[in-house]
């Protein structure tokens, strides 16, 4: 099943939101779904430069990187990411997708289920 999730929560945020959806991510694809990670508003803190976890909270980067690393596509909103503080170049680290809202749009639309976060 290709499945798509969205990611809107700010991590670190005192909540496991962000935590259980990069889990849920995990676990889906080695169910042998096609899994795919759209990450946008305060939620592209996991995936920028230098946002490091705060002290007694999982390592929500880590774990984004690990998911890459399993062969998930993570894509990124360009204009959140800039909107945040990235500078244009350096915005993600390497394996994540800088992308807009038509390549989201274009997912959304092949996607056979759509979860957000």
């Amino acid at each position: 099943m290709n499945i798509l999730l969205i990611l809107n929560h700010k991590p670190y945020d005192g909540t496991d939101v962000i935590w259980n959806s990069l889990r849920l991510v995990s676990t889906l694809s080695a169910s042998g779904n096609d899994v795919r990670l759209f990450v946008m508003n305060d939620a592209v803190d996991i995936v920028r430069e230098g946002i490091e976890p705060p002290d007694g909270f999982f390592d929500l980067k880590k774990m984004t990187k690990d998911i890459i690393a399993d062969g998930i596509t993570v894509r990124a909103c360009g204009t959140c990411l800039e909107r945040t503080g990235s500078n244009p170049g350096e915005m993600a680290y390497e394996g994540v997708v800088v992308s807009d809202l038509k390549d989201l749009s274009n997912w959304i639309a092949e996607a056979e289920r759509v979860l957000t976060f």
